[in-house]
């Protein structure tokens, strides 16, 4: 099951942890290894292996992950435009093969202020494809450091997803429900999640990440029959290379 979480904030992150912003463009190539808790079925993990590629330049980033454009011209202040993917959600689960969630493309802005150790960031983002025609805000505070070899992030995460995203995610619409499935419309969510990120430089174009996230949504969804668990965990770890 492929989620576009993890993936959104990849890319960037591990090129600017190699050589900061490239003055050429360059691709960047490696494999992903995720590992995240499977919402439908309690005390069960999910695991992907993803063929990571981007190319990017001192301004762009075009990858799996997400389109993105720096419009802004300081070091400290950044203003993206960028579109992510959200990927479809599939579930092993016999009860719900009729739920149809289909990949989705959602677009926006991103702007980011840091004050070394710390940086702000606030992310909208809307459904451009018609798949769910929803929309989120997040806002972030994170902290960097020297730790070892390399170097180590802690951030906390807040997130609003509007009533047509939640729907998309943990809803079941009246025309999917059965006997099996009630419907369920979960309304605005918001949900908090709290990430740690440690970076090591193999090498002068080599890099390998390491991340753990984990979000708490609120206890009111558990009454869909999507969700068995409100606390939800992804980690990964991946090794870039720039060429």
């Amino acid at each position: 099951m492929l989620q576009s979480s993890a993936l959104s904030k990849f890319g960037l992150a591990l090129c600017a942890c190699l050589v900061g912003a490239p003055l050429h463009a360059q691709w960047l190539l490696g494999p992903i290894i995720l590992v995240e808790t499977d919402r439908f079925h309690n005390n069960k993990l999910d695991f992907d292996f993803i063929p990571y590629i981007a190319w990017e330049s001192e301004r762009w980033h075009i990858g799996i992950d997400e389109i993105s454009v720096d419009i802004s011209k300081r070091d400290d202040i950044r203003f993206e435009l960028l579109a992510e993917p959200r990927y479809s959600l599939d579930s092993p689960a016999a009860q719900f093969e009729s739920l149809e969630r289909d990949f989705a493309l959602e677009a926006g802005v991103s702007a980011s202020v840091d004050f070394f150790p710390w940086a702000v960031t606030m992310t909208a983002l809307s459904d451009v494809t018609g798949s769910h025609d929803g929309q989120s805000i997040s806002f972030g505070i994170g902290q960097e450091f020297p730790l070892g070899p390399g170097y180590a992030e802690f951030e906390l995460i807040t997130e609003f997803k509007g009533a047509a995203l939640a729907m998309h995610l943990y809803g079941i619409e009246v025309e999917e429900s059965n006997v099996e499935l009630q419907a369920y419309e979960p309304g605005i969510v918001l949900s908090a999640a709290v990430s740690a990120t440690y970076f090591y430089q193999i090498g002068a174009k080599m890099g390998m990440q390491v991340e753990l996230e984990l979000n708490a949504l609120p206890e009111r969804l558990l009454d869909s029959p999507r969700l068995n668990e409100r606390f939800q965990a992804e980690a990964y770890i991946a090794v870039i290379r720039q060429f």
